[in-house]
C-alpha cells in the first residue's frame, strides 16, 4: 500500500495505553516509549483510529490482542490529524 511520504512508521512497538473511542468518534493509543507518534501533532504521544477508516474494525482487534498478549505492532501514521492526534494509515503485527 503506497503512503504519502511524510507518513511515519514504528516498528516492534508495544501498546502501552488503547482507549475507547469518544465523541470525536476515534479510538486511541499510545506505544511504549513513543514520546512523539508524528510532527503533525509536536509533541503528541497519543494515534488515532478514525471509526470511518476502512479497516477501523481490524486495526481495533490487532490492538486490542497485541495490548493483552505484550506482543510488538508496527504502526504507520497517514502524515495527517485524525481526532485531534496522529491518524494511523496502517496497523501490522
Amino acid at each position: 500500500m503506497p503512503l504519502p511520504g511524510w507518513a511515519l512508521t514504528h516498528t516492534g512497538k508495544t501498546v502501552e495505553v488503547l482507549h475507547s473511542p469518544d465523541g470525536g468518534n476515534c479510538a486511541f493509543f499510545m506505544l511504549t516509549g513513543i514520546r512523539q507518534a508524528d510532527p503533525v501533532v509536536p509533541n503528541g504521544q497519543w494515534f488515532a483510529v478514525p471509526q470511518t477508516h476502512v479497516g477501523y474494525k481490524e486495526m481495533l482487534a490487532i490492538l486490542m490482542v497485541a495490548r493483552l498478549d505484550g506482543r510488538p505492532i508496527t504502526v504507520v501514521t497517514t502524515g495527517d490529524i485524525a481526532c485531534g492526534h496522529a491518524g494511523v494509515a496502517a496497523i501490522l503485527f
